[in-house]
């Protein structure tokens, strides 16, 4: 996931002490969150599938660091809940200094890894969310109800979501745009995902068919 943010008609210093605040208080809260064994009460965040596919996850950090972009908050260290084995837990990751050409923010990790990349104007966001091959999703969050929508007009995802994120309501269609979520899920267009189409044409005049 991407942490985006800008700040209006601000100056370079009110900007930068914008910008520590927001992450500042993204970060403590990503902290809080209670990682442990994911049928109990007290657990907000359970493991990953396999240990494998925490290593995966693991390799996309090493690359981070490896990249240049600095860690804010390092989920392979964190407060277990209860005495569970770690072979698969990996806590909230927070990283910064990011810019987008980098691995971690052109591939999809599918872990708990947050990258938080600056922008000057909303051409330049714009730019930057469409230069990867994937579109699954995109979240917007502003108080300016204008601005929202034409970003998520010219962001090439298949769903955007406005002062909120990951609501999927029955009636609405999920899926992605380019290399993500083929096909679409829920709502009536879900019958199109699972409806192979066969076309069979039968001529019924006289003589033939002289296309030739």
């Amino acid at each position: 996931a991407n942490l985006v943010m800008v700040g209006e008609g601000l100056t370079d210093s009110e900007l930068d002490a914008f910008y520590n605040e927001v992450v500042a208080a993204f970060t403590e809260a990503a902290a809080r969150i209670s990682i442990g064994y994911g049928l109990d009460e007290a657990v907000q965040m359970g493991p990953l599938r396999d240990p494998g596919k925490k290593q995966r996850v693991v390799s996309y950090i090493e690359k981070g660091l490896a990249e240049g972009a600095t860690l804010r908050l390092d989920g392979r260290q964190f407060e277990l809940i209860g005495d569970y084995p770690r072979d698969a837990l990996l806590g909230p990751t927070v990283f910064e200094n990011v810019t987008n050409d980098m691995t971690i923010a052109q591939e999809e990790i599918f872990g708990p890894v947050v990258v938080v990349i600056r922008f000057s104007d909303d051409r330049e966001l714009i730019k930057m969310a469409n230069s990867t091959i994937y579109g699954l999703a995109a979240g917007i969050w502003t108080t300016n109800v204008k601005r929202a929508i034409n970003l998520a007009k010219a962001i090439k995802a298949g769903n955007i979501w406005v002062n909120t994120y990951n609501m999927i309501p029955n009636q609405a269609p999920f899926g992605g745009f380019k290399q993500s979520g083929v096909g679409r899920e829920m709502s009536r267009h879900v019958m199109d995902l699972y409806t192979e189409v066969k076309n069979v044409m039968v001529y019924l005049g006289k003589g033939g068919v002289r296309w030739f």
